[in-house]
C-alpha cells in the first residue's frame, strides 16, 4: 500500500483499494472518473438495460482534451439521473485532474486504462450486491 494522503475528500474501501493499487495523482483521478462512470452505468442498465455511457469512451485511447469533455459529460448525466451520491468522488477526480493538467503524463491509452480500472471496481461492487 502506498501513501494516498493526496486523495482528501473519499474514504473507505474506495481510498484503500486506490493505496493498493498504488495510483498516483494522475491515475487516481482517472479512477475515480472511471468509478463515476460505472455508477452512471449501474443506473443506466437497471432503466434501460444497456449502458449508454459507455459509447463516450474511445477504447483505443483519450487524450486529455478529450478526458476535460468526458469530465463535463459525466457531471451533466449525474445531473439528468438525479445521481447525487457521488459528487464528492466526482469532486476529488476534478480536483486531482485540474492539479495536474498542465504536466499531464499518462498517454492516451493509459488514460483509458485507468479509466477502466474504476469503471471495473464500480461494476465488480454493484455485481457482488446482486446487480444493485
Amino acid at each position: 500500500m502506498v501513501d494516498v494522503s493526496f486523495i482528501e475528500n473519499v474514504d473507505g474501501d474506495l481510498k484503500e483499494y486506490i493505496s493498493t493499487l498504488g495510483l498516483d495523482e494522475e491515475a487516481a483521478s482517472l479512477f475515480l472518473l472511471g468509478y463515476i462512470v460505472g455508477e452512471i452505468g449501474v443506473r443506466q442498465y437497471k432503466d434501460y438495460g444497456h449502458k449508454p455511457i459507455l459509447n463516450k469512451i474511445n477504447f483505443q485511447g483519450m487524450d486529455v482534451e478529450r478526458l476535460l469533455i468526458l469530465f463535463n459529460e459525466v457531471l451533466e448525466k449525474l445531473h439528468q439521473m438525479k445521481i447525487y451520491g457521488v459528487e464528492k468522488i466526482y469532486h476529488e477526480a476534478k480536483r486531482l485532474m485540474d492539479r495536474n493538467l498542465n504536466r499531464w503524463s499518462k498517454s492516451p491509452q493509459e488514460n483509458v486504462y485507468y479509466l477502466l480500472s474504476g469503471y471495473a471496481y464500480r461494476t465488480a461492487k454493484a455485481l457482488s450486491k446482486g446487480g444493485e
